[in-house]
């Protein structure tokens, strides 16, 4: 597991326990909690691919460049709407 993965998990209320070997514990909430952190990572990822697109639009269309940042804001409102 990554290291960004493990401190979402442990911002989420996720414990390690080394009482049987490397074993999370967790309840219903922490991994709700966890599920809404990845998916709030995965929508900014999303944006910024979006952002990047449009700042290397090469053929500098304008209808691309905003098409491409609607997208972006349109991805990181979803977090908003949830």
């Amino acid at each position: 597991m990554n290291q960004e993965l493990i401190d979402m998990a442990r911002q989420a209320g996720i414990t390690m326990s080394s009482q049987y070997g490397a074993q999370w514990e967790a309840n219903t909430e922490d991994l709700e909690a966890f599920a809404a952190l990845v998916r709030a990572d995965e929508r900014e990822a999303c944006a910024k691919v979006c952002v990047a697109v449009a700042e290397r639009n090469i053929w500098w269309d304008i209808n691309e460049i905003e098409a491409a940042v609607e997208c972006a804001a349109a991805i990181r409102e979803r977090g908003e709407n949830v």
